[in-house]
């Protein structure tokens, strides 16, 4: 078997993507918590396992099984391509991590992502507001900052998150003019 973090994170971000997407959060969240839930138990009972053990190679009589025991409050048409596609790559197997991961994008999600910004001075409590807003605003969540000062970027700031990092430094201005005039 793959590593189960490996294949379960594109699943569970994929799903834990879609229901930031609909108008009711919050509730999607909810819901998409609860399928997956469900089924983590369904494969995790002894049943469930031993129909993943006999149909392995049969993905289509494993998600039949699913089918059955699968409350009817949790079955959606978005639920059934989450299960074509669980079905299509063979990944039932998965499914108990693949809700593991999407509990952890979850709990991450309502905490605050970190924020470093690094200012060749010190900024004022204004333009930290503004500049944490337009962070905000591009991650689609709460920021919590941590400014640093260092005088070595001669000027401007550099923003760093999780997901992306902007220089706007004097250091990376002279750099990238170095680089075009060396070449």
């Amino acid at each position: 078997m793959e590593n189960v973090t490996t294949v379960s994170r594109p699943y569970a971000t994929a799903v834990f993507e879609y229901a930031l997407e609909q108008a009711n959060k919050e509730q999607a969240l909810a819901f998409w918590n609860d399928v997956l839930l469900a089924l983590k138990v369904i494969m995790e009972t002894s049943v469930g396992q031993e129909i993943l053990a006999e149909h392995n190679d049969h993905q289509a009589e494993v998600k039949n099984f699913v089918d059955a025991v699968l409350p009817d409050e949790l079955k959606t048409n978005e639920v059934n391509n989450f299960l074509n596609t669980v079905e299509e790559h063979s990944r039932f197997g998965y499914l108990p991590g693949i809700y593991d991961f999407y509990v952890s994008l979850r709990e991450n999600y309502d905490l605050p992502t970190p924020v470093t910004i690094i200012s060749a001075t010190e900024l004022s409590e204004e333009q930290l507001k503004q500049i944490g807003q337009s962070v905000a605003f591009k991650v689609g969540r709460a920021v919590k900052l941590d400014v640093q000062i260092d005088p070595t970027i001669l000027s401007g700031i550099i923003i760093k998150t999780e997901d992306f990092s902007i220089d706007c430094s004097g250091r990376k201005t002279l750099e990238n003019l170095s680089a075009q005039l060396t070449k």
